[in-house]
């Protein structure tokens, strides 16, 4: 999951960085990050259900978000949301 971020950074240096100024490279550069927060959304996502985020009662804080709390948070907050998914993202011990 943290490849997402990575991979989209260097797309952004190798063909944003390339544009003219004239074709509008900042569209372009919306287009890839919308691309990475929807990627990483949905893959926080499919992971938080897959482990059963959210049905351990006694669980506290961000560990017993169910996968619908994380939608908002890893879509609209991405910028907190995504470091505090992996944080409290589900391990395989």
């Amino acid at each position: 999951m943290i490849a997402v971020p990575v991979v989209g950074a260097i797309v952004a240096l190798l063909w944003i960085a390339r544009v003219n100024v004239l074709e509008e490279p900042f569209s372009k550069l919306l287009i890839v990050a919308g691309a990475v927060v929807a990627l990483t959304a949905l893959l926080g996502i499919l992971e938080a259900f897959l482990s059963g985020s959210g049905s351990d009662e006694n669980a506290s804080g961000p560990a017993a978000y169910g996968p619908v709390l994380w939608i908002p948070l890893l879509t609209l907050g991405w910028i907190v949301g995504f470091p505090l998914y992996l944080k409290h993202a589900p391990r395989a011990d």
